[in-house]
């Protein structure tokens, strides 16, 4: 009887730890700084046939003067994301692009390829590119 207590209390820890590693991941992506210009976001690129890749956590800065946006992806096979682009604007067509109505999109670009960046509709960094996109409409 006490072995099956046991085996069960440590099958139920490590449910508990999984899930707490999860929720963890999940709550970094709307990490931002006071100023609003580091912060953690999703970014994914598309291929030349228009095929968008997975989305891939990436550590972003904003440089509201430049209009430029830096993003620093972890791992080595998420290459097509890293670098520095121009902020340019919104997608055309939010929901082919693969966004949540929490999720707020825009589109960067770079020499040869654009990323859509993805961050959580209401924060300081997506007012701050808001208000960049809006500013380079006029």
């Amino acid at each position: 009887m006490n072995a099956i207590i046991n085996v069960l209390s440590i099958g139920a820890f490590i449910a508990v730890l999984v899930w707490l590693m999860r929720q963890s991941r999940r709550s970094l992506v709307g990490w931002h700084s006071p100023d609003g210009c580091d912060f953690v976001a999703s970014a994914r690129v598309s291929d030349d046939a228009g095929t968008p890749s997975k989305w891939i956590v990436v550590r972003a800065h904003l440089d509201p003067v430049e209009r430029k946006i830096s993003l620093l992806p972890r791992g080595a096979r998420s290459s097509g994301v890293r670098g520095t682009f121009d902020v340019v604007g919104r997608p055309h067509d939010a929901s082919a692009a693969g966004l949540t109505t929490r999720d707020a999109g825009f589109v960067a670009r770079g020499s040869n390829r654009d990323v859509l960046v993805r961050v959580a509709r209401g924060s300081l960094p997506c007012d701050l590119l808001n208000s960049l996109v809006d500013r380079g409409d006029q």
